[in-house]
């Protein structure tokens, strides 16, 4: 319980200083106070999954307070679609300071991010916790191997 509740709030504190912050992201590495490096590019080609990982906790559904379509449904309440969750990480991409767009926004088909990362346009898909460079389509395969469907 007190687990749930710890996780809840630096999840609630996370969110606030995200989506209310007026400090200006940049993908370039920077130096931080304690001395190491933070690499954004680094880490999101590495972590693509953050996402996922709150969507795993999460119920996929709706709920009557639409939590479910916003970036609070993911990482606060506990439920998630896939506009939830693209626009969760489209959320995380501001704050790491990429460029993103909503595919399928609004509609009821699957949606992820479109992405411009190093120059070139990628995909990143919160829900499923792929990204990777060119355009996503269903029936794709991943580089580990695994093929993708999703309604079009």
């Amino acid at each position: 319980m007190i687990k749930k509740v710890r996780r809840t709030i630096v999840t609630a504190l996370s969110i606030a200083v995200i989506t209310g912050s007026s400090l200006t992201a940049y993908a370039a590495p920077e130096v931080m106070p304690d001395g190491t490096t933070f690499d954004a590019e680094f880490y999101a080609a590495n972590n693509p999954d953050v996402v996922a990982a709150y969507c795993d906790n999460c119920i996929y559904g709706s709920d009557t307070n639409k939590y479910y379509r916003s970036p609070y449904g993911v990482f606060v309440a506990g439920v998630y679609t896939c506009a939830g969750s693209t626009r969760a990480l489209g959320r995380v991409l501001d704050y790491m300071g990429y460029s993103w767009q909503h595919v399928n926004e609004n509609k009821w088909s699957h949606q992820w991010c479109i992405v411009t990362m190093d120059g070139q346009t990628g995909y990143a898909d919160g829900m499923g916790g792929i990204a990777g460079y060119g355009e996503m389509v269903s029936g794709m395969t991943l580089a580990d191997g695994r093929t993708i469907y999703f309604p079009t």
